[in-house]
């Protein structure tokens, strides 16, 4: 009797490790699946939202009414899908190790600068104010470039999506001998405190909605999160 119990716990464990396995190759096959899906849609999405600036831009000719709001809305819908390609691009990295660090002497404020540049059309729309603030004047940090950029990207695009019309959202840059500090402040209605804890998981949504209709994958805190981990 006692023979054949070790017998089963061993057999139990057998199949629990064989599960385990699977499991781990399955979210391998996954992770693999969504990093190349992902690159492979990155640069045709480019290319749409490239050819529809230049339309929305009248590079080609001027445009009627009806013509401009239909080249915006592929604008603002390849830089939404564009968007979520590169955080399903950057989740795979991460979950797969091949994320790589670049360091260099970069200026937040330039990022920033840029940042707002980027965002102040889609603000506008919901005359939400974007204001930087600069506490300090040297705010030169190590940091990769790119990887801090899609930080930032993420979190005024939160910001201004979050928000209600007609408020502001403040990018203050604070620094000392150490450290460089961005805070992104909006004026939206906060986080539920029972809804801490979904906040930057991978998918985690809260129960507010933004207020325009955006749409929201519920992802971009997350790549925020590990990018800076």
């Amino acid at each position: 009797s006692r023979v054949e119990h070790h017998i089963e716990i061993y057999r139990r464990e057998q199949a629990a490790k064989n599960r385990i396995e699977n499991l781990f190759t399955q979210n391998e096959s996954k992770t693999k699946f969504l990093g190349v899906a992902s690159h492979d849609l990155r640069n045709p999405l480019v290319s749409i939202r490239g050819i529809s600036q230049y339309l929305n831009n009248e590079k080609f000719g001027p445009l009627n009414e009806d013509q401009k709001e239909l080249v915006s809305t592929i604008v603002q819908a390849s830089e939404s899908m564009l968007t979520l390609v590169e955080d399903l691009l950057d989740v795979s990295m991460f979950e797969s190790g091949q994320m790589r660090i670049d360091p260099s002497i970069q200026s937040l404020e330039e990022l920033i600068d840029h940042a707002v540049t980027l965002h102040s059309p889609n603000a506008s729309k919901k005359n939400i104010r974007l204001i930087k603030g600069v506490l300090n004047s040297d705010t030169d940090a190590e940091i990769d470039r790119r990887l801090v950029s899609r930080v930032i990207d993420n979190l005024i695009s939160n910001a201004v999506k979050f928000s209600q019309p007609d408020t502001e959202v403040r990018l203050l840059l604070e620094s000392d001998e150490t450290s460089v500090t961005l805070k992104v402040e909006d004026q939206g209605p906060g986080i539920p405190e029972e809804e801490f804890d979904a906040l930057f998981k991978e998918f985690g949504r809260t129960s507010n909605l933004p207020t325009a209709g955006e749409s929201s994958s519920g992802i971009g805190l997350f790549v925020c999160k590990r990018i800076l981990q």
